[in-house]
């Protein structure tokens, strides 16, 4: 016994201190008073720490051996209390003399199969996490504690209080591995792809129980044998709030890091399938991630949606919805916004070719998913960007007319651009219009009037549904829904008044071309009641935001109501119920007139008009002209050569509609208010008809959108060269305005009233303007050369005249001629000019004679 005391005083100090803690028996505990002295020790000792902590893993180590777990407790206990006594000091920064033996120490722990050790050992590492450090230490790894507490999450032991104690150690020591290394760039870097592949499965893996248990999957697998429900939301919640804490320390760099985990551990246990669970993960990892950096996830998730192309529908449907549900939790899609919305066009194409081949009914519903998806992208970008990306989706659309192959490569145009249009739709319900300029940019416009003109009538219908939200800046479309049996002129629509100057540009640049669009539209085999629905809708709007602009505009719309009336008197080839929609949609549109200008006589027409086909023709207006109620059997015979509109001179009877057809709309009226008003509108203008020939015109639409073929194919440019149409009607307009100079034409001028000079100079003016601003360059050169021919053959005419012989006209007349002059002199004017360049090319002769003498 005294060897044994002179061993122990020879023993160090630090030593002697450490033996003196633990008591006689393990149940007394540890001794408090010891204890004290050797945090006093270490504290006033700070160099003894790296020896008081290898001596104390000694010290575990031997009781670990030999199966005294409470001295082993008491062991990590007074470690413990030595790093509280660092952290609530100065002495911080000395942690790393002995940090290695305390996480040696919590392995042999972990690796101890004493469930308490492993909870006291995890325990014991959260309090260090807390600890901060202010010196890096690389030297430190904590690989093998995320090995071991994934283990731990993954346990199955079969008592259930056992494998909830050990799973919850485990979310546990992964959370304070998080927290003492995720913010901390002296660390290790626990963002790695080799530590975040283990962590965030483990996670997921307790969030999954209760989906496993409704799926049905063993127990055994699983893990939840035994375990109350109220044990297993716990243990859900308990996951869910770390992967959340461990998502909102990421950065951008580690985004990826973190969603391919999650992505891949839901490919690997097949959980897109019903997809509830995986669209809850997936937006609890975007609802944790910084906003700023949440499109990033978007990116990711697009990724993962092109390395599924050939997976099962169902699982990309469930892929396609936890995109749309990212999105709206994103602030913003990011930069690559095309890219995004590139790639899922490039899935909705793979989709229908699949669907084509296979006849999958799946595929339909991730085509949906798609759709849906694109709309919600659009949501939270900027209006500018949400005019480019509907543009975007309108290059894509390709829709092809008759004369396309059968089979797959015919389905597949059809049916594409169909589903391109439904998500270009569901953009533009996300768009705010505001100005039709912003709204209609000059492309995208083209593009939506040349698919307007497609051989299918499904996307002929989607087009004006496009038309129709961006065309109604007032909520007038919601109104004339509800009321669909009501005629719009006695609908309280509001009117853009005063129209903006924006508005003005545009109407003057565009109107006409929409107008045509619109006639062609109407003038089409194929229409079914819900199209002329549908075109009714969009002229309907077009009069109500536009039609207060100017009176050139109003005008533009008056006749192209006169002369959809007149298609439908004409046409041969109409259905019954498609004469009876156009002469409803006629009527609908002409009972907007009065809102925007004050015609008495023209609105009580109107009135009686529309009275008298409620009473004897309901077929022809709203709500009958849309559902077909019965068919006009003998319009066609009767008034199929008859003229509608005259001429101001004509007479009453000229203009009386045959008694088999319907009452029809008549100008006449019009022409009186505008007498008896005063009205700014331009009655020669009204009085020129839309014809069939003056509608291919290329000064209305220079793209060539005639449907008279109804075989258009969208994309090709027409083969006819546009100058060539032009040159046609620039020479049969000089033909028809070729000046009178008789005597008549003089009496006419001189008892004609002034008014009407004026009307024709404005009208001449204005074709001018008109001509100036929508010819191209080469078309405005080639006027102008026509113009110097003109000039010249009129001189050359002078010059053939008799009484014209003086030497100097003809020798100037002569001089001026170039050589594309198609007029030849005279003979005895030639020889005058040879007869006078000899003479002034002999040797001695005087110039200015031979010149006088010629």
């Amino acid at each position: 016994m005294g060897a044994w005391d002179c061993c122990g005083k020879c023993k160090q100090k630090y030593k002697r201190l450490i033996d003196n803690i633990y008591p006689a028996t393990a149940e007394e505990g540890i001794d408090r008073v010891n204890l004290d002295k050797l945090v006093f020790y270490s504290l006033s000792h700070p160099d003894k720490l790296d020896k008081i902590g290898k001596y104390l893993l000694f010290c575990l180590e031997y009781y670990l051996s030999r199966r005294r777990y409470e001295y082993a407790k008491i062991t990590m206990e007074a470690m413990d209390s030595l790093l509280s006594s660092c952290k609530s000091s100065d002495q911080h920064t000395r942690l790393n003399l002995f940090v290695g033996s305390f996480l040696k120490m919590n392995l042999l722990l972990l690796e101890c199969p004493d469930v308490s050790l492993q909870g006291y050992a995890v325990t014991s590492f959260v309090k260090f996490a807390d600890i901060p450090e202010d010196i890096p230490s690389y030297h430190r790894s904590y690989d093998q504690f995320i090995d071991k507490f994934s283990m731990m999450c993954h346990n199955n032991d079969p008592d259930p209080a056992t494998r909830k104690a050990i799973r919850r150690a485990g979310m546990m020591g992964i959370r304070g591995i998080i927290r003492k290394t995720g913010s901390d760039d002296l660390q290790v870097n626990i963002w790695e792809q080799v530590h975040m592949d283990k962590i965030v499965p483990s996670l997921i893996f307790n969030m999954q129980q209760t989906e496993d248990l409704n799926r049905g999957i063993a127990k055994e697998t699983n893990g939840v044998e035994g375990i109350a429900p109220s044990d297993v939301q716990e243990l859900e919640s308990f996951a869910t709030n770390i992967l959340q804490e461990i998502c909102s320390r990421t950065m951008f760099a580690n985004i990826k890091a973190v969603m391919s985990p999650a992505l891949k551990h839901l490919d690997n246990n097949n959980l897109w399938v019903p997809g509830e669970f995986a669209i809850h993960v997936i937006k609890t990892i975007c609802y944790a991630i910084p906003n700023q950096y949440a499109y990033k996830a978007v990116q990711v998730i697009v990724g993962h949606l092109d390395n599924h192309v050939q997976s099962p529908p169902e699982m990309k449907t469930t892929i396609a919805k936890c995109l749309a549900q990212t999105v709206d939790i994103a602030t913003s899609v990011g930069p690559s916004v095309f890219e995004v919305f590139s790639a899922l066009l490039r899935h909705l194409k793979i989709s229908v070719d699949r669907q084509i081949r296979s006849s999958e009914h799946g595929e339909q519903l991730y085509q949906e998913a798609l759709v849906v998806t694109i709309g919600e992208f659009a949501t939270n970008l900027p209006d500018y960007q949400k005019i480019e990306i509907m543009r975007f989706i309108m290059d894509k659309v390709v829709v092809r007319g008759g004369g396309g192959t059968a089979g797959e490569d015919n389905v597949s145009a059809t049916w594409l651009p169909l589903l391109l249009l439904r998500s270009l739709l569901k953009v533009a319900t996300k768009y705010v219009p505001v100005q039709m300029t912003t709204t209609f940019p000059i492309a995208f416009l083209d593009l939506l009037m040349r698919v307007s003109l497609s051989t299918s009538v499904e996307v002929r219908i989607l087009v004006h549904a496009i038309f129709h939200t961006l065309l109604d800046r007032h909520g007038n479309l919601m109104k004339m829904t509800d009321n669909g049996s009501t005629l719009p002129g006695k609908l309280p629509l509001a009117i853009h008044d005063p129209p903006s100057s924006e508005d003005a540009s545009f109407a003057k640049n565009n109107v006409r071309k929409l107008i045509l669009c619109m006639y062609e539209n109407i003038d089409r085999a194929d229409n079914t009641m819900n199209l002329v629905r549908a075109v009714n809708a969009t002229v309907t709007l077009l009069m109500l935001e536009l039609g207060k602009v100017n009176e050139e505009v109003l005008v533009e719309f008056i006749r192209f109501l006169f002369a959809v009336q007149e298609l439908a008197l004409q046409t041969q080839d109409m259905t019954a119920t498609q004469r009876n929609a156009t002469h409803g949609l006629a009527a609908c549109c002409f009972s907007l007139v009065p809102l925007f200008i004050n015609v008495p006589l023209f609105s009580a027409h109107i009135d009686e008009v529309v009275a008298e086909r409620e009473k004897s023709y309901p077929e022809t207006v709203p709500p009958g002209c849309f559902v077909g109620l019965r068919s006009i059997s003998t319009v066609l015979n009767s008034a199929v050569h008859a003229p509608l509109l005259s001429a101001r001179s004509s007479s009453k009877s000229s203009m009386q509609v045959p008694p088999a057809g319907p009452p029809l709309f008549k100008l006449l009226p019009l022409l009186d208010d505008i007498d008896k008003e005063g009205l700014r509108l331009n009655p020669l203008q009204l009085e020129n008809k839309y014809v069939a020939d003056q509608l291919d015109k290329p000064d209305l639409d220079r793209q060539s959108l005639s449907s008279r073929s109804r075989s258009t194919v969208y994309g090709e440019e027409d083969e006819q060269s546009e100058g060539d149409q032009w040159n046609r009607q620039q020479d049969g307009g000089n033909r028809d305005r070729e000046e009178d100079i008789s005597i008549e034409a003089f009496r006419r001028i001189l008892h004609e009233s002034s008014d009407t000079g004026r009307t024709a100079m404005l009208e001449k003016a204005r074709r001018i303007n008109e001509i100036s601003k929508t010819s191209t360059f080469k078309e405005l050169i080639a006027i102008q050369e026509r113009m110097d021919s003109r000039l010249s053959l009129t001189v050359m005419k002078i010059l053939r005249t008799p009484n014209v012989s003086s030497p100097d006209s003809s020798s100037v007349s002569s001089f001026d001629m170039d050589d594309d002059s198609d007029v030849i002199p005279t003979e005895k004017f030639e020889m005058k000019i040879r007869r006078g360049f000899r003479k002034m090319s002999s040797p001695g002769a005087d110039p200015t004679a031979a010149a006088v003498h010629a």
